[in-house]
């Protein structure tokens, strides 16, 4: 499983955009999320939480990406 979580600040306010995929099942790659992807990205506003800065899963943020039909070599 790949996870991969970048954090964007700009003063006091910040982004967490998480990107999760790869996903093997029995040696196998398997899909994830909606439409058949093996890949996901989203975005969330971040909040502290402790001495760590994490995405706050209640507050999602929308994005336009353009998609591409791409199927990995495994």
């Amino acid at each position: 499983m790949f996870r991969r979580n970048t954090l964007l600040e700009n003063g006091k306010e910040g982004i967490v955009v998480s990107t999760v995929g790869a996903f093997r099942s029995k040696e196998a790659l398997d899909t994830i999320g909606a439409g058949g992807r093996y890949y996901e990205t989203m975005a969330f506003k971040s909040k502290n939480e402790g001495p760590y800065v994490e995405a706050d899963t209640s507050e999602q943020l929308s994005f336009e990406c353009i998609t591409f039909s791409l199927q990995p070599s495994v």
